[in-house]
């Protein structure tokens, strides 16, 4: 192999060992996003709080209709 050439079983397009090649998306996941507990704890929260609004106004259309 060439100087020039690169290994095929090392340089693989969308490989972490290549960030030439990567997309956007694959760069995000191997950066990797760090999250506290309080704010993941608190997103959850919400979400689930949202559900149950989002369970109540179905049940309210529902017994209107």
């Amino acid at each position: 192999m060439n100087e020039d050439q690169t290994d095929p079983l090392i340089w693989m397009p969308g490989s972490p060992d290549n960030p030439m090649t990567q997309t956007a998306a694959e760069k995000d996941l191997t950066q990797g996003v760090e999250v506290s507990y309080e704010e993941a704890l608190k997103e959850t929260i919400e979400v689930k709080a949202m559900l149950e609004i989002n369970k109540y106004n179905s049940l309210e259309i529902n017994r209107l209709i």
